[in-house]
């Protein structure tokens, strides 16, 4: 939502709406996972990497350029789309799948009349770097790249199990 305070381009502004409006459905699916391990809202809280992660992002959007906020942006997407795709091509939406929900929500092929929003984040990108100087699209490759680790560290400390090595 924060970057659409970046743009006056009216398509991307619809689309940046209509993906803002998808943490709705997203949300059903952080219920779901939540639902799995046991836990609630309430005794939740952000682990190291995700809140690195979202920092970072959050970073990008309230200081940076249209361009840093897309390429903050783009890898979540475009990772959640490649896992949703893979899963559902490996056949691991089935019923008995609890994950089947989650799965269904983010992969592309479960939706074939839903515009391709990864390709349009590429293409805005593309377009919000065109002008750039080098100095500056050396920036947000450097933004791009930094969310691409976060993401593969987000899911990588939700494989390990890692957590606070501190209470607070």
């Amino acid at each position: 939502a924060l970057t659409i305070t970046k743009t006056d381009n009216v398509d991307d502004i619809n689309n940046l709406l209509t993906t803002a409006q998808f943490v709705q459905n997203e949300s059903r699916a952080h219920q779901v996972m939540l639902e799995i391990t046991g836990h609630t809202i309430e005794n939740w809280r952000r682990e190291p990497e995700t809140k690195r992660y979202t920092d970072h992002m959050y970073a990008s959007a309230y200081h940076g350029t249209y361009a840093d906020a897309l390429a903050a942006l783009l890898p979540c997407a475009w990772s959640y789309a490649v896992i949703g795709e893979q899963l559902v091509d490996q056949g691991a939406n089935n019923a008995d799948n609890p994950l089947k929900e989650w799965i269904e929500l983010y992969a592309p092929q479960m939706a074939p009349d839903t515009p391709d929003y990864n390709a349009w984040r590429f293409e805005a990108l593309d377009r919000a770097v065109a002008s750039l100087t080098p100095t500056q699209l050396e920036h947000v490759a450097q933004t791009f790249l930094f969310s691409l680790e976060m993401e593969w560290r987000f899911w990588e400390a939700a494989w390990q199990q890692t957590h606070w090595q501190f209470e607070f």
